[in-house]
């Protein structure tokens, strides 16, 4: 079936081949890319975690330092970090809770590290409350009882198992991050070089198949070209000889209308002399009326001979003119198979010319080392 296919079916199957094998290069070069760079937002993710829980637990610091400077001093100016530490804190807590989404151990986590900062940060708020409300040694006495410091250690404790945790996930982020590029490269070079292979192969095949389609053609033209040149030859060959008798045939025409002429120049005479001789029997018999009746049936048979000569004259006039029409058909006839003769040894030449350069085709569409095959060609 692939053998009747057309040049453009060939070539529209080598072109849709070749759009399926970059097709094929670019999906898996986009699905190796997008799992590649989901690994690197991962790892981007985790890093971003890691500075999230280092900033929290200094805005933590910076909270419990307003406070104990304020509990000291009694001055509201140390209280700006406590302040902008609870802000700040806020909105740390949501960014973890956001960041931590995809694993729910992380979460778990972060639930420890939120209740423990709500209790950190309700101890400030009473030590800040009792400073304002009581002054300095009710504050101090809360202060020095530890409760908030050992809050505070357990916060320590639990934002540094969650930045381990990280940094466990961060190594294996890593990991899979070098794994998916590596893997990339594979699938994309792979990809590629799988479809540079299919479409070296359909190249190949089309290339196989119009070379065997051209070749049976060329093969055609030459077997064909070859039974041309000898037709052609031997109508070449026949019009010369057509050519050459018609030539012959228009010479003895024109022999035919001279002695016609001749003919008809000698009726022409025997006529002229008939009638005189006629003319003077007549005036001999007006004198000599006694004369016996042979002389008048010799005076008849003149007359009888006369009107035959002039009978052939015609004749020959009419067959004169009937040579010279014939003789004009003949030359017309003989001119035209001596330009059909020409023109059959044109054609034969265009197609001797066609037949070198389909020869020329066939050995450049031959594979090397194949064995030459014998040529048609023409006799002639």
């Amino acid at each position: 079936m692939h053998a009747k296919w057309t040049f453009g079916r060939l070539l529209t199957a080598g072109f849709g081949f070749a759009a399926l094998a970059v097709l094929f290069v670019g999906i898996i070069g986009y699905s190796s890319v997008a799992r590649l760079i989901e690994t690197g937002r991962k790892v981007s993710r985790t890093h971003q975690v890691r500075r999230e829980l280092s900033e929290l637990q200094a805005r933590l610091t910076d909270a419990e330092t307003g406070q104990r400077g304020y509990v000291i001093t009694g001055d509201e100016r140390f209280l700006a970090p406590y302040v902008t530490g609870l802000e700040q804190i806020k909105v740390l807590t949501a960014q973890l809770r956001v960041l931590m989404a995809d694993t729910s151990e992380q979460i778990r986590g972060l639930d420890r590290v939120d209740d423990h900062i709500e209790a950190k940060l309700a101890e400030l708020k009473q030590t800040v409350e009792i400073r304002k409300r009581n002054g300095f040694d009710p504050a101090a006495k809360v202060v020095s009882a530890g409760a908030g410091k050992k809050i505070m250690d357990e916060i320590r404790v639990l934002i540094a198992d969650l930045d381990r945790q990280e940094q466990a996930l961060l190594r294996s982020r890593t990991a899979e991050a070098e794994f998916m590029l590596s893997r990339a490269r594979i699938n994309i070079w792979g990809a590629t070089g799988t479809g540079l292979f299919v479409v070296a192969l359909v190249g190949w095949y089309i290339s196989s198949s119009l070379g065997r389609q051209i070749g049976s053609t060329v093969q055609h033209i030459q077997t064909s070209s070859g039974e041309l040149q000898r037709t052609l030859h031997q109508q070449s060959t026949v019009s010369r000889e057509q050519a050459a008798s018609m030539s012959a045939i228009a010479t003895a025409a024109a022999e035919l209308v001279a002695t016609s002429h001749h003919i008809a120049d000698r009726a022409h005479r025997i006529s002229e002399a008939a009638d005189v001789t006629t003319l003077s029997a007549r005036a001999d018999m007006g004198q000599a009326c006694e004369m016996p009746a042979a002389f008048h049936q010799v005076v008849q048979l003149l007359e009888s001979t006369n009107e035959a000569v002039k009978g052939i004259e015609r004749s020959a006039k009419h067959q004169v003119s009937a040579g010279e029409r014939v003789s004009v058909a003949l030359v017309g006839v003989a001119q035209s198979a001596r330009d059909s003769s020409t023109s059959f040894e044109q054609t034969l030449r265009t197609v001797t010319e066609l037949t070198g350069r389909s020869h020329i085709l066939a050995m450049l569409m031959r594979p090397r080392g194949r064995k030459r095959p014998t040529s048609v060609t023409g006799t002639g």
